[in-house]
């Protein structure tokens, strides 16, 4: 079972280097077990480690471990900012996804722009996102665009928050599906991020990651939106769970 955790003194892995790791998670305060369920019951059972990448920064970072005494449930405790097992994180792939969905581009321009954050020559600088992964990301949300699209909007509608009902909104680059569905999905992609740039009052300057969080802590639809995975998940005060 993963966890995730929104720890106050860290929100992006910029953070997380200013502070040199020295950051404090707290332990769950209910097991996530439908079984057991059970308040106040974690111990702290080890970690691990593992590396995260956003732009020139190649991170280690240590992921807490707990164990819940009552059942034996081992719950792993991520930061918000990154995604289950991707090692970029959150803001990245958003980014990448968001320019797919607003600009003419292609796979492998993107990961060419990805590429050049850093020195080719520097070997420490770690992996760069392929055009494979980068067609993963775009598809992974895309699918997803038209059932995202309804709880954004509905959001929307409960701030007073302008709807977006632009039927003509296209995607600069559908014409290169294969398929209509794809070329549906990526004009829902597009509808999407512009609803989602109202909805969080930036513009359109980070609307994936915005829904990355929005959707990790939302009551009625929690959803892990980046990760590749079939997980399940739910909610539980300030924390996110995912099974």
């Amino acid at each position: 079972m993963i966890q995730i955790v929104a720890v106050p003194q860290v929100t992006s892995l910029a953070e997380y280097v200013h502070l040199a790791g020295d950051v404090k998670v707290e332990r769950p305060s209910k097991c996530g077990n439908q079984v057991c369920g059970r308040a106040n019951g974690f111990w702290r059972h080890t970690g691990y480690k593992r590396t995260a990448r956003e732009g020139e920064l190649l991170v280690e970072l240590r992921i807490e471990r707990f164990l819940c005494k009552y059942c034996g449930l081992v719950v792993s405790c991520l930061f918000d900012f990154l995604i289950p097992y991707v090692v970029f994180t959150a803001k990245l792939v958003g980014k990448v996804v968001q320019q797919y969905g607003c600009e003419p581009t292609s796979y492998r321009r993107l990961s060419g722009n990805c590429a050049s954050l850093s020195s080719a020559e520097d070997e420490a600088a770690g992996p760069r996102p392929s055009h494979v992964q980068i067609f993963h990301w775009v598809r992974r949300v895309a699918v997803q665009s038209s059932v995202l699209l309804t709880h954004v909007q509905r959001l929307a509608l409960q701030g007073k928050v302008e709807i977006c009902r632009d039927e003509l909104l296209a995607c600069p680059n559908g014409w290169k599906a294969f398929t209509k569905r794809k070329r549906h999905e990526l004009d829902d992609l597009l509808r999407l991020l512009v609803q989602s740039s109202r909805c969080s009052g930036t513009g359109l300057v980070a609307p994936v990651d915005w829904m990355h969080h929005y959707f990790l802590q939302s009551q009625s639809f929690c959803r892990a939106i980046l990760s590749g995975r079939s997980l399940k998940l739910s909610t539980q005060q300030r924390a996110k769970h995912m099974n």
